[in-house]
């Protein structure tokens, strides 16, 4: 947000348009996900005078921006299906929580959120296929309404969440580098 107090949104590549110069607050905060970890927004302020390159490398951590790349890449993808063009339930940013307490475990109730490294797990916010798969489970739920349709299976949930998963990584092997002690496998 620029002192002005108008909001501008980056493109794909990172880069944003027709901003005015001058003192910005930068937040990791877009038109398809708002990172968390816990109820703080990473934020930076910069002066963006000259459209100099800027970077949340300093003010982030690595599973904020992964989660927010990874979140907006599977957004782009459902709506890049032919059955789900028209459909905007979904164009709404995804409150997307990082480094929940608990471990091994990632989980979807109204926002995706990804627990913390611990008891031998890697930080789920790390795992694309795991935000993939968290993120249909809202899916799971706002596609059948946009139907006029409910959803209340658990078991077919699981089945659809991992559907999107290995639909965008063309792979059906889900969570490779899940467990600390096997990088290369589940």
């Amino acid at each position: 947000e620029i002192s002005s107090g108008t909001t501008f949104y980056t493109d794909a590549m990172g880069i944003a348009t027709g901003v005015p110069t001058g003192n910005a607050t930068l937040m990791m905060q877009g038109k398809w996900c708002d990172v968390r970890t816990g109820s703080t927004t990473p934020q930076m302020t910069s002066n963006i005078s000259g459209n100099p390159t800027v970077s949340f490398d300093a003010n982030s951590t690595d599973r904020e921006r992964t989660a927010y790349y990874h979140i907006n890449i599977i957004h782009d993808f459902v709506k890049a299906q032919p059955q789900l063009v028209a459909y905007t339930t979904a164009d709404v940013p995804m409150n997307t929580i990082v480094d929940v307490s608990g471990s091994c475990n990632a989980f979807y109730n109204g926002n995706c959120n990804f627990y913390a490294a611990g008891g031998g797990c890697n930080a789920t916010a790390l795992l694309n296929d795991v935000m993939y798969h968290e993120y249909g489970h809202g899916l799971n739920y706002d596609v059948y309404s946009y139907y006029g349709q409910t959803f209340n299976n658990g078991a077919m949930g699981e089945g659809y969440g991992d559907i999107w998963a290995f639909s965008i990584n063309n792979s059906p092997i889900i969570g490779k580098g899940f467990y600390t002690a096997n990088q290369d496998g589940i």
